[in-house]
């Protein structure tokens, strides 16, 4: 037996390093379908939902991301606010991309989506400095994940679902969200956005600051004493 003082800590390594994703002549982004900038320049709202597209066929209860909650919130906001150009960027990634596809037809949105191939992390983070909005997991509730984590390192104002009362007592502070489970809330989410812009810019800021510090730091500290030992 090895004589190893032994000591559970309650950290992860983290999620993710973003300058490693920083690119360079090197590390160039790759060649996908979309011309972020002149997207940029033609929507009023710009957002990105790059989870996986499973919400119909689940594998099991924990699985469902909830992308229909967003496709019929993306209507009704569209509903009350016709004259908004809003473009929402989405993956074909997952089970359930042809469901996806097949309820934007039925709910009379495919004008406002916009399809992109799976890509490597460096082509995500590099979209996120355009978009002004993220969505994630809309029908369970997590604390952590990765997409959300890459939303929060990117500055990116994010909505999803999370249950406070389930985490409060594991944390000494929370990053910034708002919080969405339903299609009233993703309708509210865009609406609050148009509003009050900078309020959301704000707490993407916020959120960015929380992931360095509690996502990023801190878990590197810890993990460096726990190798050092």
């Amino acid at each position: 037996r090895l004589n190893i003082e032994k000591k559970r800590e309650r950290i992860s390594c983290p999620y993710l390093y973003p300058k490693a994703y920083e690119v360079s002549n090197d590390n160039p982004y790759s060649d996908c379908n979309i011309d972020i900038e002149e997207l940029r320049t033609t929507a009023d709202i710009l957002v990105l939902s790059h989870g996986r597209q499973l919400w119909k066929n689940l594998p099991d209860e924990w699985s469902s991301k909830g992308n229909d909650i967003l496709f019929k919130g993306l209507k009704r906001f569209l509903d009350s606010n016709s004259k908004i150009v809003i473009k929402l960027i989405c993956c074909e990634y997952g089970g359930d991309v042809e469901h996806s596809k097949s309820l934007i037809r039925h709910l009379g949105i495919e004008d406002h989506i916009v399809w992109l191939p799976t890509l490597p992390r460096k082509d995500l983070l590099n979209i996120m400095r355009y978009v002004d909005l993220g969505v994630g997991t809309l029908s369970i509730s997590w604390f952590a994940y990765t997409s959300l984590f890459e939303f929060l390192s990117m500055g990116v104002p994010v909505a999803h679902n999370r249950d406070d009362a389930s985490y409060i007592e594991d944390y000494d502070e929370m990053y910034p969200m708002f919080f969405a489970n339903s299609e009233s809330s993703i309708c509210e989410f865009f609406d609050g956005f148009i509003r009050h812009p900078e309020k959301y810019k704000q707490v993407g800021q916020k959120g960015k600051d929380w992931f360095e510090e509690y996502a990023l730091n801190r878990p590197l500290e810890k993990c460096i004493k726990v190798l050092d030992r």
